[in-house]
């Protein structure tokens, strides 16, 4: 049932919401068109899968004013007709994503006074007759994005002295005449992204006194008129990013005082003058990144003391001036990411005492010395990410007592020392990997008693201090993957008693002792694959009844030693693919897996596999996969289900087309037959990897308003660089239950 339909069948049921019949004049003449009101005591019409039809569904007159009319749901209309809603009041039209291509010039005759919004966006109108919104006095939101427009005629608006919002975003409009907007006093928004605008007449926008949000961006402008924005004092968010500017004349935003917001970035722009943003005191953030710029004026934010949030990100800047922030007090939010710069320039963000996130990553800096981030003890997160850091001085860092995230990852760094991170009491994340660490010094994190995520993947380490992480009894993720480690000793994860995903993959272990996560009480997850580990003892998991996901993929395991799991009573999901199992006879190889819904055993040599192994756990057991190994038939999966008692149905090994042919030939007729998506797939993003939203932070609503939702400038929604969707995501298409073992 449709989930729209359930919600106005529950709501009529609660007599939220009433079918409107002899107390209300419905217009409407089509079964799948209706009248309906609601708690407000608002009349509404709607149409509801019309299907496809060539012409609006016919409406009579009527004297009932109503709120709003809309036509949706598998709906395709190709033409509003002549007087398609001649006689009818209502105060909002909406007809979105309709495929309708043609709008008659008398399409809306006949509405009346009363219409205050009509929605057209996600059509494929290509022209827009003007005489058909001629009669619209009151019109106050006119919606025509995402159409297929490729020209507004001058006179289009005329008529509509009270629009407040006109929305013509996302069409193939090229050119506009200096008067399409003349007689639009009132509007408080105009969107014109998404266009293909070269060229826009100076005085455009001189009657648009009152426009608080103009948005330009993605369009193809390669210059502005220094009187452009004349009229334009009331401005408040100017967006002109993904154009092709080259040079903004130093007087453009001259008018703009009140401006809190503008987006220049993505251009082609190698220099500003340096009194361009005189007048935009106001501003709160300014956005010039992606851009071409090699330096910037010293005075160039010298008039910008309301300002809180910074984009130079992706320039060209080799070096910044002493005094460029020295009047931005009131930053919080400052990316200078992906630009040339070599060093930190000490002492250039004293100044800025209100600063939260600071962004250096993807520049040249190759070395950290003490004072580098003096008088910064405000910053809770910080990123140098993708330098070529390879020196740093001891206590390099020691003045950021209130850092919280800590980005120092694709750097060259080789040495973990004692003293780097002994300051920060409040570090919670912290990125090490993709470096070239191959030792870190004992008592390293021993004061970063906060951490909760350690990231130390793709380094050189081929061994662990034992009682490293003694002191970090909070982690929560450590990831280990895709270093040199050969062996594995119970004293490296000694203090690690609430870590709950534990990245191992991609070393060279051996071997797993017993006990070797012992007291590792919260671990939902170890991640093993990609190692050379040949047996599984029984105590190499011991006590981790807690555990969920265990992945022992591609590794070199011959055999299963009975009872090897029988202490993790909670493991759903356990993967043992691609390793080298031939046989699996024992009924105790399995035992003790009382909640297990799939096991992996794809790309073994298996050729037998008895009932007995899998006696302990057919209760719970939803799928077996078992592709890829040395059986006489070919078949990728055994499913069970365990809801179904009554039901013995036949076992269908075969994928391939060769017939099986044994005694348990009974037609299947499972009544829970439908696709089960694993529940305990949980994707592994870096659960710890905190987007900075803060109360500077800007609406996604604005889809050019970069927010930096990962601080460090680089993706890090899997911190350990390869994707670790959970292993056993595979769709259960079947459940059929599995009752005799395999030749």
């Amino acid at each position: 049932m449709d989930p729209r339909a359930w919600i106005w069948s529950a709501a009529l049921w609660l007599g939220l919401i009433t079918t409107v019949t002899a107390q209300v004049d419905c217009p409407t003449t089509v079964p799948k068109c209706y009248c309906r009101t609601k708690y407000t005591r608002n009349y509404y019409i709607y149409c509801d899968n019309i299907g496809y039809v060539p012409q609006v569904p016919a409406f009579n007159a009527s004297d009932t004013n109503f709120k709003k009319l809309t036509i949706r749901y598998n709906s395709k209309v190709q033409t509003i007709q002549a007087d398609a809603f001649n006689g009818i009041q209502t105060q909002i039209v909406t007809l979105q994503s309709l495929e309708i291509m043609v709008i008659d010039e008398f399409a809306f005759r006949g509405m009346g006074s009363d219409l205050r919004e009509l929605r057209l966006d996600g059509n494929k109108i290509r022209t827009f007759p003007s005489e058909a919104i001629a009669n619209m006095p009151n019109l106050q939101y006119l919606g025509l994005h995402n159409n297929l427009l490729n020209g507004i005629p001058s006179n289009t608006f005329a008529s509509l002295t009270q629009l407040l919002y006109l929305y013509i975003s996302n069409n193939d409009v090229q050119e506009l005449d200096a008067k399409t907007f003349s007689t639009l006093g009132n509007l408080r928004g105009l969107y014109l992204d998404g266009n293909h605008i070269k060229v826009l007449p100076s005085r455009i926008f001189d009657a648009q006194r009152n426009l608080w949000d103009l948005e330009l961006h993605s369009n193809q402008i390669a210059s502005l008129p220094m009187d452009l924005f004349k009229e334009m004092g009331a401005l408040n968010k100017l967006t002109l990013h993904h154009n092709n500017l080259t040079f903004l004349h130093r007087d453009l935003f001259y008018w703009q005082d009140q401006l809190t917001y503008l987006d220049i970035s993505h251009n082609q722009l190698t220099s500003l003058p340096a009194t361009i943003f005189k007048r935009t005191r106001a501003l709160k953030t300014l956005d010039i990144s992606y851009n071409r710029l090699f330096e910037l004026p010293e005075i160039l934010f010298s008039e910008l003391g309301s300002l809180r949030s910074l984009y130079i990100a992706s320039n060209e800047l080799t070096a910044l001036s002493p005094a460029l922030f020295e009047n931005t007090l009131s930053v919080t939010r400052l990316r200078l990411s992906d630009n040339q710069l070599t060093t930190v320039n000490s002492g250039i963000y004293n100044q800025m005492t209100k600063l939260l996130d600071l962004n250096l990553a993807g520049n040249q800096i190759t070395t950290l010395t003490d004072g580098d981030f003096s008088n910064m003890s405000s910053i809770t997160v910080l990123s140098l990410a993708r330098n070529n850091l390879s020196a740093m001085d001891d206590f390099v860092f020691q003045d950021l007592k209130s850092v919280i995230t800590m980005d120092l990852s694709a750097n060259s760094i080789d040495l973990v020392k004692n003293d780097y991170f002994s300051r920060l009491l409040n570090l919670e994340v912290l990125h090490l990997d993709h470096n070239q660490i191959d030792d870190i010094e004992a008592d390293s994190f021993r004061l970063t008693r906060s951490l909760l995520y350690l990231g130390l993947h793709n380094n050189y380490l081929s061994s662990l201090r034992p009682w490293l992480f003694d002191s970090n009894r909070e982690i929560n993720t450590l990831s280990l993957s895709y270093n040199r480690l050969h062996n594995l000793d119970r004293d490296f994860f000694q203090g690690l008693g609430n870590v709950r995903n534990l990245y191992l993959e991609g070393n060279q272990i051996e071997e797993l002792p017993g006990n070797v996560f012992k007291d590792m009480w919260e671990l939902r997850r170890i991640s093993l694959e990609n190692n050379n580990i040949q047996t599984i003892y029984r105590d190499s998991f011991y006590e981790l009844r807690d555990l969920e996901d265990l992945n022992l993929g591609n590794n070199s395991i011959a055999s299963l030693t009975d009872f090897c799991f029988e202490k993790q009573a909670g493991l759903i999901n356990l993967d043992l693919r691609d390793n080298d199992l031939t046989s699996i006879n024992s009924e105790n190889a399995f035992h003790g897996l009382d909640s297990i819904n799939e096991i992996v055993l794809t790309g073994n040599m298996l050729s037998d596999l008895s009932e007995e192994s899998l006696s302990d756990i057919m209760d719970t057991l939803v799928s077996l996969e078992l592709s890829d190994n040395l059986w006489e038939c070919n078949y990728n999966r055994i499913y069970h289900n365990h809801y179904n008692y009554d039901y013995d149905p036949s076992v269908n090994l075969n994928q391939f087309d060769h017939t099986i042919n044994n005694s348990f030939d009974h037609t299947i007729n499972n009544s829970f037959d439908h696709t089960i998506n694993n529940p305990f797939d949980h994707t592994i993003n870096n659960p710890f990897d905190h987007t900075i939203n803060n109360q500077f932070d800007h609406t996604i609503n604005n889809p050019f308003d970069h927010t930096i939702n990962n601080p460090f400038d680089h993706t890090i929604n899997n911190p350990f660089d390869h994707t670790i969707n959970n292993p056993f995501d595979h769709t259960i298409n079947h459940n059929i239950q599995f009752n005799q073992s395999f030749h």
